[in-house]
């Protein structure tokens, strides 16, 4: 019971954390590599306009300009204003992070296009996806194999790869949304447990163990297990850059690397933890 309240269940939120942004960033990666579209591209794509209109798929890259209907983004590039519809998009607003600092573990966070609006004007804005006639004009729009990717962010352009990879990358995969819940049943597991034995003296080796396991989640954030804690998160966070070095390096050698550090830095993490237990 207590391995699987206390253990295995906060992994599989975890595991399920890190495929979850793992697929976020490889639809990143494809989409960042597709044309960027500009007013010369922009023009082709009208002039190819046909009975059957076959869309294509850019990526583009400015600053709000306004939100018209509630479910149309208008973003405003260097050459060209282009509309972009919510509807059924995946967005994203990308946090400032500071990676220098080991206790920062933000993940992008998932809006619906209701707060668009409250964006203020100006802001930059990424999008990938599917160029198409879309009421009356060409814009991009949402499929439901391929959704656009609408990614909101603050710094250069240049920058926001790495801004995505690295927001995209989480510090340590035990803690997510499902432990708290986990260690909470957990411990009521183990209440319950005591309670039904407490009768019976024969059974005291097992009401003590129940009392003990109970604070188990405790023992990590208190002396001596706190500096464990302290050790598995700043091992965990090395691991993570190392895993962000491998997703912007050009090498296939380089990226080959820093993987397998990371790998070896992940498994350094799994022992200290339950060290500091």
């Amino acid at each position: 019971m207590v391995i699987l309240w206390y253990g295995l269940i906060p992994l599989a939120g975890g595991l399920a954390r890190r495929n979850k942004w793992r697929i976020f960033r490889k639809r990143f990666d494809a989409l960042r590599l597709c044309p960027l579209l500009d007013y010369q591209r922009y023009r082709q794509q009208g002039e190819q306009d046909s009975g059957d209109d076959v869309p294509a798929k850019f990526r583009f890259v400015g600053g709000v300009e306004s939100v018209t209907d509630g479910k149309t983004l208008w973003i405003r590039g260097d050459d060209l204003t282009i509309p972009v519809s919510l509807k059924n998009a995946e967005t994203y607003l990308l946090p400032m992070q500071k990676f220098e600092d080991p206790t920062e573990d933000e993940s992008p966070q998932r809006i619906r296009w209701e707060r668009v609006s409250a964006l203020t004007e100006g802001a930059q804005v990424f999008v990938g996806g599917l160029i198409a006639r879309h009421d009356g004009r060409r814009s991009f729009v949402s499929t439901k194999e391929q959704p656009l990717i609408v990614i909101f962010y603050d710094g250069p352009e240049e920058s926001l790869a790495g801004m995505v990879v690295r927001a995209g990358r989480q510090r340590g995969d035990y803690w997510n949304t499902i432990t708290p819940y986990a260690l909470v049943l957990g411990a009521l597991c183990q209440i319950l447990i005591a309670v039904q034995y407490i009768p019976r003296p024969a059974f005291r080796l097992t009401v003590l163990a129940s009392f003990i396991a109970m604070f188990i989640p405790l023992y990590p954030i208190i002396p001596p297990g706190l500096l464990f804690t302290t050790m598995y998160r700043h091992i965990c966070w090395k691991s993570r850059m190392l895993r962000i070095d491998s997703s912007l390096t050009v090498t296939r050698t380089a990226a080959r690397n820093c993987v397998i550090k990371a790998y070896t830095l992940e498994t350094l993490a799994w022992l200290v933890l339950p060290a500091g237990i």
